[in-house]
């Protein structure tokens, strides 16, 4: 980009027209949403990690715990082909839950290996978003940090491109405004959803006395 190199401060940024900015911005969204891919991906996969171990854990409460809460059944009839159906059942538990725990020992040696993994590779991802904020060629070295961010770069290049702000400045008043709005909003919701909830306490409170009042009649 032709531009690129002559950007080295927020002043330079501000100082752009606006086919140029929005030229800019769009290409350091560009930069900005590889780095949260690879990130995002690296969440994802520690996810998969952690619900395979949950699996292993969950298999394993199964299989212990239901044998053995069968042994503390009151049966009004006990006989002797109970018990001896009942002593299977928990010789046969017991065979699962070695074989269970042996696959969570294997699931666990598997999962840190795989965090070992994601923890080297994160720190890769983590690296090359701090060589391209010191870099000078940097697209996003410029842009300060509570900027940084593809989603907000994305709405700069909206209203550039939609004629809603024609610098830098009147993107972020407009984004500050957009936000401000959004979070109205959402505390209209919050409270409306607090009004259904209180309404809801209401009738049923007032159901709960007019059953204790009907029955002490």
């Amino acid at each position: 980009m032709s531009n690129t190199l002559s950007i080295r401060s927020i002043d330079d940024l501000a100082g752009l027209k606006r086919g140029n900015l929005a030229s800019f911005l769009n290409d350091a969204a560009g930069t900005l949403k590889s780095l949260e891919g690879r990130i995002e991906e690296i969440a994802n996969k520690r996810v998969d990690v952690q619900n395979k171990e949950s699996r292993a854990k969950l298999w394993f409460m199964l299989f212990i715990i239901v044998p053995i809460s069968a042994l503390f059944i009151d049966f009004e009839e006990p006989n002797l082909t109970l018990y001896v159906f009942l002593f299977g059942a928990f010789l046969f538990a017991i065979l699962f839950v070695a074989i269970v725990t042996i696959s969570i020992l294997r699931a666990g040696r598997k999962a840190k290996a795989s965090h070992a993994k994601l923890d080297a590779v994160q720190a890769k991802v983590i690296q090359d978003f701090e060589n391209e904020l010191q870099s000078a060629e940097s697209l996003i070295a410029v842009i300060p940090g509570k900027f940084l961010a593809s989603y907000i770069l994305e709405k700069f290049c909206e209203y550039l491109n939609d004629g809603e702000a024609d610098g830098w400045k009147e993107c972020i008043e407009r984004f500050r405004r957009d936000e401000a709005e959004m979070r109205k909003q959402q505390r209209h919701i919050e409270l409306m959803q607090n009004l259904d909830e209180i309404k809801r306490y209401t009738k049923s409170t007032a159901r709960w006395a007019a059953l204790m009042a009907w029955n002490t009649r």
